[in-house]
């Protein structure tokens, strides 16, 4: 068993390099990748689930691995996991992980808390599917479950899997190419919103309603080629992962999304959406991210296999999980973009909008300013002795502020006023700034705090009062 390390950022960072937003968007910032160095049984990763105590499981082409999130369990083939490889799996309930097998029908695993996994039963054989090489389980709306096989569907109804009987002899039912079905081999289910269900196969693509097969064939727009995956997503697109690109079928009409979009015609064997309606699609080319608007391209490491990808899932903190064949990749969910600039920020202190809806930045090297989602160089910092910025602050009259390491600087009107020890402050290190209601800016610094009266009219009254205030303070004395 192998550990890993995995960072998470809960705090704001600003990646900026050289390169810009589109260069910035070909990889990903927050990503770790688990092979068999981390422990990980074996690195092709075909099929992967999180099961309800929030671990994730990965088939690979040698076994099984359960990842807990500090290390792997891996289960080889073994006595009574008849077939080690899992094409699928499917969480029955919250205790029950259904694992499609590659040979030996279908198996059952039992969930415990702080227990290890162990296998509960086994179901095989024509009398409960088609074929045992099982290599997909969906459950459709009306609560069936239907098992996609090399020889075609079973649909099982009103069925427990933990029972040595069925309850009826109408709770299994099959449908293969005597039923129906355009193609022998069932590799993916999908069902929209009405019901309809969707079943891709190795020769093409067919709809079943109402009891009824249709198929989709080239007459209708679609080629009559193998099926990889299906997905329908929120607006009742069926997407469609092919040997040569990518399709989705919307109310009865196909489109060549690979075509419209100039993406190449290579093989994608998963596509997924996520919580947030975004569609992540796997192919032997990488992974593409289309959010309804734009379509961004990811290669995820330079290892071989690496951009191979065999399956995505979303966790329950919303990472992306992506199985590949050198291993899994799991992408931390973030809010935050990246913004277009050539600026290396280090130690940013502050971030202020100012009237206009901009953001201000204070860092430790200069100020900047982020406009219109790109982050610009301020001329500000040709007006300042020091390059460290502990605060921005904009006063009732819009004007700047900036609190440094070696005093505080005033923008007015192009104007630029400095104050230090020199001329009263308490200290030259700024750590605060603030105006209060009557007029008085207070400045805090490393060795207490100072007031600096901007309200001219009342200067001599407010002269007072921030004095007063300030020698009430714990061996402070301010001067304005």
């Amino acid at each position: 068993m192998g550990s890993s390390k995995i960072l998470r950022f809960y705090f704001l960072i600003l990646v900026l390099t050289i390169s810009g937003i589109n260069s910035l968007f070909a990889q990903f910032q927050h990503i770790t990748n688990y092979s068999t160095s981390e422990g990980l049984v074996q690195n092709t990763v075909m099929s992967l689930i999180q099961d309800s105590k929030n671990r994730m499981w990965f088939s690979t082409a040698e076994g099984i691995s359960i990842y807990d999130g500090t290390g792997f369990t891996n289960y080889p083939p073994a006595r009574p996991l008849l077939n080690s490889v899992a094409n699928c799996f499917f969480p029955m309930d919250e205790n029950t992980m259904l694992l499609g097998t590659n040979g030996s029908g279908l198996v059952i695993a039992k969930i415990q808390d702080f227990k290890s996994d162990y296998i509960i039963g086994n179901k095989t054989g024509k009398k409960y599917f088609a074929n045992n090489d099982i290599n997909a389980i969906f459950r459709d709306n009306k609560g069936r479950i239907w098992f996609c096989t090399d020889s075609g569907v079973t649909r099982w109804k009103s069925f427990n899997v933990l029972s040595k009987k069925l309850y009826k002899s109408s709770d299994i039912k099959f449908f293969t190419q005597k039923d129906g079905l355009i193609g022998t081999s069932v590799t993916s289910i999908a069902q929209i919103k009405d019901g309809t269900i969707w079943i891709g196969t190795n020769k093409g693509i067919t709809k079943f309603k109402n009891g009824k097969f249709f198929h989709y064939t080239k007459k209708f727009g679609f080629p009559e080629i193998a099926i990889n995956t299906l997905c329908a997503d929120r607006n009742d697109r069926v997407w469609i992962g092919t040997g040569q690109g990518i399709f989705y079928v919307n109310k009865n009409k196909f489109y060549d999304f690979s075509k419209l979009n100039g993406i190449a015609r290579v093989n994608v064997p998963k596509i997924f959406q996520d919580s947030g309606g975004t569609i992540w699609i796997g192919t032997e080319n990488g992974l593409y991210r289309y959010d309804g608007v734009k379509i961004n391209h990811y290669e995820l490491d330079s290892h071989y296999g690496a951009n191979i990808v065999l399956s995505i899932f979303e966790d329950n903190e919303g990472d992306i999980w992506v199985g590949t064949i050198h291993g899994v990749f799991k992408i931390l969910s973030t809010n935050f973009k990246y913004i277009e600039g050539s600026y290396n920020l280090k130690y940013i202190s502050e971030i202020v909008p100012d009237r206009k809806g901009d953001l201000w930045i204070a860092s430790s090297r200069n100020v900047y300013v982020i406009k219109n989602n790109h982050l610009l160089y301020s001329k500000i910092n040709n007006k300042i002795s020091t390059h460290n910025i502990r605060v921005i602050y904009f006063d009732s009259e819009n004007t700047i502020w900036l609190g440094t390491d070696k005093g505080l600087y005033n923008f007015d009107k192009r104007e630029v006023k400095y104050y230090s020890t020199k001329n009263g402050l308490k200290d030259n290190s700024i750590i605060s700034v603030v105006e209060d209601s009557s007029g008085i800016l207070w400045i805090g610094t490393d060795k207490g705090i100072s007031g600096i009266v901007l309200n001219h009219s009342r200067q001599k009254e407010l002269i007072k009062h921030v004095n007063l205030i300030c020698k009430k303070l714990p061996q402070q004395r301010a001067r304005s």
